[in-house]
């Protein structure tokens, strides 16, 4: 597992970077390069801001929809004859 995906997992509770840090062994530095580098691809959110010590800013993963399944025939009809029918159409399962 690389080390984006082991932050992004341990970044599901929010986390400060020098928690990040801590519980990986990497400098500061390390941290922020890996930290903006998954802000900027999106997985990873920031809120509160650097610059206010009493408030430090925490990472959070932000959750991503699961990946699309090839649906076949067999579910495809399933969810039409399971839908809801508010004007009472007939539909047929072939």
């Amino acid at each position: 597992m690389s080390i984006e995906k082991d932050i992004l997992e341990y970044c599901m509770k929010a986390k400060t970077s020098a928690q990040v840090a801590e519980h990986f062994g990497m400098t500061k530095v390390e941290v922020y390069e890996k930290l903006h580098a998954l802000q900027r691809a999106g997985k990873i959110d920031k809120t509160g801001n650097d610059k206010r010590k009493a408030v430090p800013a925490k990472f959070l993963t932000i959750r991503q929809a699961p990946k699309p399944t090839p649906s076949t025939d067999e579910y495809e009809n399933l969810a039409i004859s399971r839908a809801h029918n508010p004007f009472g159409l007939k539909y047929e399962v072939h």
